[in-house]
């Protein structure tokens, strides 16, 4: 089976956000992720990104963007790692979306409620008064994981095609891998 291999500029050009913001989410600041396939060590080494661990920076990226709070992001990280880590929850499986949630509906409540949910409907009966509930929700964060991943995918197209638009070129590299 083949896999895509991105280092730590191919991520940045693919969320088109600064190396240092990639570099700095490596190694915890403010947010801790890994990479899946290979962690840096040493002089001269390099972190090495799976397509999975490319959508996992986009969704943080997401939630990053519409104000989620820094703490609520890492406990998703946290919570979430190994399910976020499956091919599967990146696709639209039998016509619904897997959603990453993060919601609170107490300020002294932490931590913050952070699970995954299939198709939207699934994450009101989470919520105790349903929509009632839902307009009274001090924080509420619901990102489509396809959505991500599609993003991610058309992004990853669209620069190792060398569109005119952009100048950057992502080299992922084909690799073999034994199952």
């Amino acid at each position: 089976m083949a896999k895509d291999i991105y280092q730590l500029g191919d991520v940045a050009a693919i969320l088109g956000i600064e190396k240092s913001r990639v570099k700095n989410w490596t190694i915890g600041r403010p947010f801790s992720l890994r990479p899946s396939l290979r962690s840096s060590y040493g002089k001269g080494s390099r972190n090495l990104f799976s397509r999975n661990d490319v959508n996992r920076f986009a969704l943080v990226e997401r939630l990053r963007d519409v104000g989620a709070p820094v703490v609520a992001i890492q406990e998703l990280i946290e919570k979430l790692s190994p399910e976020l880590a499956k091919d599967s929850v990146w696709k639209m499986t039998e016509g619904k979306h897997h959603w990453a949630v993060i919601s609170r509906e107490e300020p002294t409540l932490i931590p913050y409620n952070v699970y995954l949910a299939v198709s939207f409907p699934d994450i009101l009966p989470r919520q105790e008064h349903a929509f009632s509930s839902l307009c009274s929700t001090l924080c509420f964060y619901a990102v489509n994981l396809s959505e991500i991943a599609n993003s991610v995918a058309t992004r990853v197209s669209s620069l190792s095609h060398g569109t005119k638009n952009d100048k950057r070129h992502v080299r992922a590299k084909r690799v073999r891998t034994r199952k």
